[in-house]
């Protein structure tokens, strides 16, 4: 090969070497961002779910609890009873997805409420007639703990959709960053690939005006 005709070696190795990086680069993006926007989709779903089993669960306790009092029949303490650890194991699903701080507030706001709605449910299970324990499910002190209850409820699915629907959004967010990223990336690679076609063109150009010469 004549001296004067220098085959663009280094130029070769940018190209390929930038175009493996950004190719590996999109391709790890790509993955990585579906992957995130999958998974927050998944919890948005997940959580809508398991705040309307909370809400069903939550209804069917109380109506339980009333019927027994108004019925004395003991099918209601056991619908009762066996309802419970499902709205517990519920309700862990429902704080897992949750933040830090949304779980302590829901606690903070319910579980004095809780307790004694149990302890006057229990009571009224207890309860020697009908008339006595529909007395204490129609008391101050339980239509007060069940508002309280309700109320840090509310608060905490609002809250719980509130959250799920902003990782969503950043989920969202980082996609179309990455789509930017994507189409930027894609125009670099096909400026190096563009410049290495003409290097090549122009190098042969130039051995085959070199070889003619000779």
């Amino acid at each position: 090969m004549s001296a004067e005709v220098r085959f663009p070696t280094r130029t070769i190795a940018l190209v390929l070497v930038v175009s493996a990086c950004l190719i590996g680069w999109l391709i790890w993006t790509g993955e990585n961002i579906g992957g995130k926007l999958t998974g927050a989709n998944e919890r948005a779903t997940a959580g809508a779910q398991v705040l309307g089993e909370m809400a069903r669960l939550d209804e069917a306790l109380t109506g339980s609890a009333r019927l027994a009092a108004a019925t004395g029949e003991p099918k209601w303490k056991a619908r009762y009873d066996d309802l419970t650890p499902k709205f517990d194991k519920t309700l862990e699903r429902a704080q897992a997805l949750a933040s830090p701080a949304l779980r302590d507030q829901y606690k903070t706001t319910t579980d004095a409420a809780n307790a004694t709605l149990l302890k006057l449910e229990e009571a009224a299970f207890a309860a020697a007639t009908p008339a006595e324990a529909q007395a204490i499910l129609d008391s101050d002190a339980y239509t007060q703990a069940k508002q309280i209850n309700l109320a840090g409820s509310e608060s905490f699915a609002k809250g719980l959709e509130a959250e799920t629907a902003a990782i969503v959004d950043a989920a969202r967010a980082a996609q179309h960053r990455s789509l930017i990223f994507t189409l930027v990336g894609s125009a670099v690679m096909a400026g190096g690939w563009f410049v290495l076609i003409r290097t090549l063109l122009t190098c042969r150009l130039n051995l085959d005006q070199a070889q003619r010469e000779h």
